[in-house]
């Protein structure tokens, strides 16, 4: 009688959890989360279509920014292309025809450039959307989940409450007791996967979260260049009309100009390498670092090919009259107008210029002077936009402005110089001449041996 009543007991207790299992197969289903197969087909397994997914509305959206992909890419193209069309104009002879070929060109740049901003502007901004709306689709799951797994654990509470012994006779065939035992560990699994599931969905809805907020910043900066894209091609227009008031179409009127321009260049280069000689300044090697490869990073993201070298270059024997004296004190990269040019290290904005304010005084153009701690200090000149104020303080990497071609240049370039910090300095120009000419003007002037090669120091 006594083994009796325990294999009674045993029963009631396989067969009360067994009806949980079907209590709760039933209540999944009915509790609104889309199962594609049952329990009861012995082969569940969870996957991302048991859940809300494959959103018309995001589908829309992601074929929306390839597609805005795919057009920023061709405008990638298609600057490229006007590059080398730029470069093939620079090696032929300074001819009014020519200069406004180039600044023909450079516009059709600046067009692509606002081109390709826009449209990146416009991915960014559906890109939020695509998020927002994952974060709804997301937030209706974790509460699908939560809702489903809180119902039959309830469910479960009540089962357990009324007990085992009630359920043995609904099911007094041994076969069925034993499928019945099966499908509720089977059921078990099942719970555990949705607690899976609800934990994946979490981290989903903070993943995509975080990621808006990365792209809303992404936007913002987006944003911001498409306005400086916008200075820099009203720049690039000016200076066109600029050239042909001026000259009225006429050769002759240019090569006048061209020449007056010269004449006024060399005079400030005298004037700034008289001055350079008076600069009470020895270099001291313990005060700068030894040469080393990368402790500046390229003034660019990419590549870009060096036009000319630093110190004696056969560019600089050829025109000594340019430089004062056959040393080029920089390096030039290639770079094409609007292209960011970023600072070379954490430091400090020590200067910030132009000195196309006074036409008779170009040089530099516009241009922007960083220090650094260790004992260096960087120029960038030439710029079509700067982007810093005095006294700003920059890591490196920050944008600091945009290549050009303004000041006394043959065409869109960067100069980059580097210089012992202790060796140079931003002057007022009436410091350099008591002419007057260039009278309001600041100008970076160094000792000629505080300019070090740039080469030294960047892992080209």
């Amino acid at each position: 009688m006594e083994q009796r009543d325990t294999r009674t007991g045993q029963w009631c207790m396989i067969m009360g959890i067994l009806a949980l299992f079907f209590v709760g197969v039933i209540h999944l289903q009915a509790e609104g989360v889309t199962i594609n197969r049952s329990v009861q087909d012995g082969d569940y397994e969870p996957t991302e279509t048991t859940l809300i997914r494959d959103n018309p509305e995001i589908q829309d959206l992601q074929r929306q920014i390839t597609e805005q992909g795919d057009r920023i890419q061709k405008t990638h193209e298609e600057i490229e292309q006007i590059n080398n069309e730029l470069e093939r104009v620079h090696t032929r002879k300074q001819t009014l025809q020519n200069e406004l070929e180039t600044l023909s060109l450079i516009d059709r740049q600046n067009e692509v450039h606002l081109r390709s901003t826009e449209e990146a502007v416009k991915q960014s901004q559906l890109k939020i959307q695509s998020l927002n709306s994952s974060i709804a689709d997301n937030a209706l799951n974790v509460q699908l989940l939560r809702h489903v797994l809180q119902k039959n654990y309830r469910r479960k509470n009540e089962f357990d409450l009324q007990g085992s012994a009630t359920h043995i006779f609904l099911h007094p065939s041994f076969f069925e007791v034993l499928q019945w035992a099966e499908e509720t560990g089977r059921y078990t699994e099942a719970l555990q996967d949705h607690l899976d599931l609800l934990e994946m969905e979490t981290a989903r809805l903070e993943y995509n979260r975080e990621e808006v907020l990365t792209e809303r910043d992404t936007l913002e900066s987006r944003q911001q260049e498409l306005a400086d894209r916008k200075k820099i091609h009203a720049f690039s227009l000016n200076q066109k009309r600029v050239l042909v008031s001026k000259t009225k179409n006429d050769e002759a009127v240019y090569q006048q100009m061209l020449a007056m321009k010269k004449k006024e260049f060399l005079e400030l280069q005298r004037d700034l390498l008289e001055y350079q000689s008076r600069i009470d300044y020895l270099r001291d090697p313990t005060r700068i670092p030894d040469p080393q490869p990368g402790l500046l990073r390229l003034p660019f993201d990419g590549s870009m090919p060096v036009t000319q070298e630093f110190g004696e270059t056969s560019f600089a024997r050829a025109n000594s009259s340019r430089y004062g004296r056959p040393f080029h004190n920089g390096i030039d990269f290639g770079t094409p107008i609007g292209t960011e040019i970023l600072a070379a290290a954490d430091g400090v904005i020590v200067g910030v210029g132009n000195t196309d304010i006074v036409p008779s005084c170009q040089s530099w153009g516009k241009w922007v002077l960083i220090e650094h701690p260790f004992g260096l200090t960087t120029m960038y000149a030439h710029l079509s936009l700067t982007k810093v104020r005095l006294g700003q303080k920059v890591k490196s990497g920050d944008l600091i402005g945009y290549s050009g071609s303004t000041g006394f240049s043959t065409g869109p370039h960067l100069h980059f110089g580097v210089y012992d910090s202790r060796g140079i300095e931003v002057v007022p120009y009436e410091r350099l001449s008591q002419s007057g000419r260039c009278r309001g003007l600041e100008i970076p002037v160094a000792a000629q041996d505080a300019l070090l090669n740039p080469t030294l120091y960047l892992d080209l």
